[in-house]
């Protein structure tokens, strides 16, 4: 068919699309579907005669035409329509735009003199996706049989990565801060800061794993001197039975040691400097460790004649002193004619250890005396233990 037989449809808009439909009518046919067209923009022809609309047929839905007469079997319907003329959904390529669904690329993505900026979230089974949100700030999202997320230098190389489902990460080389960075936890941000020129301070106590650290890395040499005598409580490190295990032990289970191994050994206890002192007090004893002690006093000068050198015992720790007239009842001494003698006397509150005028002390400028609990055999009185003194 050339043409058709009829008026135009009236175009009230330049730039507009022509759609048309083609079809072989059936006996009595009246209703012609699917069509698709816009409403009050359409012809029918039937045999190449234009049909009157609302007349000769009806078309309200925007799908389907239907004839008031039903067509003859073999007659030809053209339905001609037309709408408005569209470029396309497309975004400008020089003034770009906004895709309001999701694209596919089957190549590289460039922004060239620019950024990609994203602004939704990620969401678990996203095989490789970079997301952001206000809190997180920039996401990368990934899942893989060995890492969820690798980072690669140039050379393709791996330089962190994050193993598949866990929170770790792995690093590939060094990690380096910044200097005077630190290095912490949630709770404790700089529990470990490096200074610029490698010095690390932990601001907690660290703790090593039992035998980690060799002796060859102690380093004792720059520590500071105790500028005191070794006393009882003082501790040092032992290796527990040479097991590599070490222990604290106090000086004092030295001692105790030593008098196992060495037979009558003498173990010296406290120094002092008297210097215008009427008193002097010692308070070293322990039973469980000594049953005898050795004094020695030297350059021992009396402020006036006459003057005697004695000792008091105590039984609390010098807050009160024996005095009893049956507190001391022997005493040995050896300052009366160069030789030793015995004296009995109970009546006395103390231990006479020197009875000599002034000039007398003076010439004899070192002392000693022995102190030890034992009972003196030739006791003509006393049965029990008592301390006794003997003057060297």
């Amino acid at each position: 068919m050339a043409g058709y037989i009829g008026g135009r449809v009236a175009i009230s808009s330049p730039q507009q699309i022509e759609t048309k439909h083609t079809l072989t009518a059936t006996a009595s046919q009246t209703s012609i579907p699917n069509i698709g067209y816009t409403v009050g923009a359409v012809h029918v022809y039937q045999n190449g005669v234009r049909l009157v609309d609302g007349t000769d047929y009806t078309a309200t839905n925007g799908s389907t035409v239907t004839l008031e007469t039903g067509a003859t079997e073999g007659d030809q319907i053209v339905i001609v329509s037309h709408g408005s003329f569209e470029t396309g959904d497309v975004v400008s390529k020089a003034s770009g735009g906004t895709f309001s669904a999701g694209i596919t690329a089957n190549g590289d993505i460039t922004a060239s003199g620019g950024t990609v900026l994203v602004t939704g979230d990620t969401a678990a089974g996203d095989d490789a996706a970079i997301g952001y949100t206000s809190a997180e700030g920039l996401i990368l999202t990934g899942q893989g049989t060995t890492n969820d997320v690798t980072i690669k230098n140039d050379a393709d190389a791996a330089v962190m990565s994050v193993p598949t489902g866990t929170t770790g990460a792995t690093f590939a080389g060094s990690i380096k801060i910044a200097d005077a960075g630190n290095i912490g936890s949630a709770s404790d941000a700089d529990s470990i800061a490096i200074a610029s020129n490698g010095v690390v301070t932990f601001s907690q106590a660290p703790v090593f794993p039992d035998g980690s650290i060799a002796v060859a890395d102690l380093d004792i040499d720059g520590g500071t001197d105790i500028g005191a005598a070794l006393v009882d409580a003082d501790l040092m490190i032992v290796d527990d039975g040479a097991g590599g295990t070490n222990r604290k032990a106090t000086m004092s289970r030295l001692a105790t040691y030593m008098g196992t191994k060495i037979g009558g050994g003498m173990e010296f206890i406290a120094s002092t400097d008297i210097s215008n002192a009427a008193t002097v007090s010692f308070t070293g004893f322990d039973a469980s460790k000594y049953d005898s002690y050795l004094f020695t006093f030297l350059n021992v000068v009396s402020a006036n004649d006459a003057t005697g050198l004695n000792l008091q015992t105590s039984t609390d720790s010098g807050s009160n002193y024996d005095s009893g007239s049956s507190d001391y009842l022997f005493q040995i001494r050896g300052d009366k004619g160069g030789s030793g003698y015995a004296d009995y006397d109970a009546t006395r509150g103390h231990m006479k250890v020197s009875h000599q005028s002034r000039n007398r002390i003076r010439r004899r400028r070192r002392i000693k005396w022995a102190y030890f609990y034992a009972r003196p055999t030739y006791s003509p009185a006393d049965k029990n233990s008592r301390p006794i003194i003997l003057l060297l």
